[in-house]
C-alpha cells in the first residue's frame, strides 16, 4: 500500500515490468538517506520529481542516458539546476522522511523523500503563494455555514472540480489571500474533502469575531454537560456547544 500511497514514482511500472497479473512491485525503506547532496556513484546526476498528489517531492541519482527511460514512468521527472544539490528544500520540501526503492529487477529506483517543514493538517496548506509548479490560489465561499475556503490547484482542473463547487473562483491576480480580502482572516483548520483522484485540501477561514464553540474531549474522553459531541470525519471529534451545527468536514459550527 506505501508503494501507491505515498509517492507515484514508478507507479507505471506495475503493468509495464510484471507479466504476471497479481504481482506487486515491491517497495523497500532504509534508515538513511542515498541520494543527499552531491551523487557520489561517477557518472550520476541529480534528479527530483513533485508528486502532487501527495504533495511530497523525491530526489534521486541516476545516469542521464537512463533518464527517457523513467521519465516514461514518471512524467514529472526533472534534473536539478546545476549546482543545486538540494532540488527538494529549494522547492519548499526541506523535510527528510524516509528512503525507498520502487520497482525491482533491471528497473527500480532508490529515491529520498522529502516533506515540508510545516506539514499541512498541523497548520495551512495553501497560505500565501502556491508552491507547486503549475498551481494557483483559488476559493470559495460558502454562504451556508459562512466560511471561506482558500486551495491551490492546476487552472485545467477547474471545470471538474467546479462541477462538485459551484462558487469556485481563481482569485484576483496578486491576491493570495482572497479569503482575508473578503473579510473572513480567521484561519480555523485544513482540512481534504473527496476521496481518491478527486480531491481537494483546503484551509478554511471564518471573520474575525466568529465566537467559538468546539472544544476538546475531557480528559475522561467524553464531552462535558453543556456540549455535544460532534464526530465530523472519521476518528475526528470535537465537542460542540449545544444547539450549534456539527458539519462534516469541517466540524462545529456558530
Amino acid at each position: 500500500q506505501q508503494f501507491t500511497m505515498k509517492f507515484s514514482f514508478f507507479a507505471l511500472l506495475l503493468p509495464v515490468a510484471a507479466s504476471a497479473k497479481n504481482l506487486r512491485i515491491p517497495t523497500t525503506t532504509a534508515d538513511e538517506e542515498c541520494c543527499s547532496g552531491a551523487c557520489t556513484v561517477e557518472g550520476e546526476e541529480k534528479y527530483y520529481s513533485i508528486d502532487t498528489r501527495h504533495d511530497l517531492c523525491g530526489e534521486c541519482c541516476m545516469k542521464p542516458e537512463d533518464y527517457n527511460l523513467y521519465h516514461i514512468f514518471e512524467r514529472g521527472l526533472k534534473k536539478a539546476e546545476d549546482g543545486d544539490l538540494s532540488p527538494c528544500t529549494t522547492l519548499n520540501y526541506p523535510k527528510y522522511t524516509e528512503t525507498v526503492t520502487h520497482g525491482a529487477g533491471p528497473i527500480k529506483m532508490t529515491l529520498d523523500l522529502y516533506d515540508h517543514a510545516d506539514k499541512a493538517g498541523a497548520g495551512e496548506c495553501c497560505s500565501g503563494a502556491c508552491t507547486v509548479e503549475g498551481e494557483e490560489k483559488y476559493y470559495s465561499v460558502d454562504t451556508r455555514h459562512d466560511l471561506c475556503g482558500e486551495c491551490c490547484m492546476k487552472p485545467e482542473d477547474y471545470n471538474l472540480y467546479h462541477i462538485f463547487e459551484r462558487g469556485l473562483k481563481k482569485a484576483e491576480d496578486g491576491d493570495l489571500s482572497p479569503c482575508t480580502t473578503l473579510n473572513y482572516p480567521k484561519y480555523t483548520e485544513t482540512v481534504t474533502h473527496g476521496a481518491g483522484p478527486i480531491k481537494m485540501t483546503l484551509d478554511l477561514y471564518d471573520h474575525a469575531d466568529a465566537k467559538l464553540c468546539a472544544f476538546p474531549l475531557q480528559d475522561d474522553g467524553t464531552c462535558s454537560d453543556d456540549t455535544e459531541l460532534c464526530e465530523y470525519s472519521e476518528g475526528n471529534v470535537e465537542c460542540c456547544t449545544q444547539g450549534e451545527m456539527c458539519i462534516p468536514n469541517v466540524g462545529c459550527r456558530c
